[in-house]
């Protein structure tokens, strides 16, 4: 007769010692000193842009005017 035997012919007792088993192991890690985690910082991210406007082209209500001539927006 093996060890799992006992587990195969009695799965109540094999329910109980894998619960047990997850509570010891709960109880572990509620019992870790916060010192085991690594320190962590939250991260700031800043992003500048500049958006330089062509002089010769020009938006109007009717298109583009670019330099002295009128282009449609369709």
């Amino acid at each position: 007769m093996k060890f799992t035997d006992i587990f195969i012919r009695r799965p109540v007792l094999a329910s109980v010692v894998s619960l047990l088993i997850l509570v010891v192991g709960l109880r572990a890690i509620g019992a870790l000193p916060v010192l085991q985690y690594p320190r962590t910082e939250n991260a700031v991210v800043t992003v500048t842009t500049t958006y330089e406007v062509d002089p010769v082209v020009r938006t109007t209500p009717g298109g583009l005017l670019i330099g002295s001539q009128a282009v449609p927006l369709l």
